[in-house]
């Protein structure tokens, strides 16, 4: 056993270049996978743009854009002409339409369910994902509206604390 010690410590000493070339370029290896592995991420990991139609103006709609924008990440091109978003659809600069009713915030008061249209062409991975993040959102919604028990002043209140407490749809 003393002896394979004095055998790797000899070729060590002789060979030192040869070990220091070799533990360099493993550094400079690892450090370059490691840059081309967060270059690649960034790259497919893009976010999704979703034109939005805001009939409503709401402070309830206003929430809801945040929600789209900061939690989930989504790029929202708000524009007040459908045309307009139904070209960029079409071209395929945005994947789908989200249209806001008008009365929502009302809506929402009453505890019924309200309707937001989602449009697509051919992404429907995204429409889907987008429609359960909006059905998760109504129905937390309508958990708070239940609480506010019709009065819009003590929704407005409990929606406000809702963001404030950073609680996840």
């Amino acid at each position: 056993m003393k002896n394979i010690i004095i055998l790797t410590k000899l070729n060590i000493k002789r060979n030192y270049y040869a070990l220091l070339l070799s533990v360099l370029g493993a550094a400079m290896l690892s450090i370059l996978l490691y840059s081309l592995g967060n270059l690649i991420a960034d790259m497919t990991v893009a976010k999704v743009n979703i034109g939005v139609l805001d009939y409503d103006n709401s402070l309830l709609s206003h929430d809801f854009k945040q929600y789209m924008k900061e939690e989930l990440n989504y790029n929202l091109l708000e524009n007040d002409s459908y045309d307009d978003l139904t070209t960029e659809l079409i071209d395929k600069d945005i994947s789908v339409i989200i249209e806001i009713p008008k009365g929502l915030h009302k809506t929402v008061l009453t505890e019924s369910k309200p309707e937001i249209l989602i449009t697509s062409l051919e992404d429907y991975e995204n429409a889907a994902f987008i429609e359960a993040y909006i059905n998760s959102y109504i129905s937390s919604i309508l958990m708070l509206a239940a609480g506010a028990q019709g009065n819009q002043k003590a929704f407005d209140q409990l929606l406000g604390d809702y963001r404030d407490v950073n609680i996840i749809l």
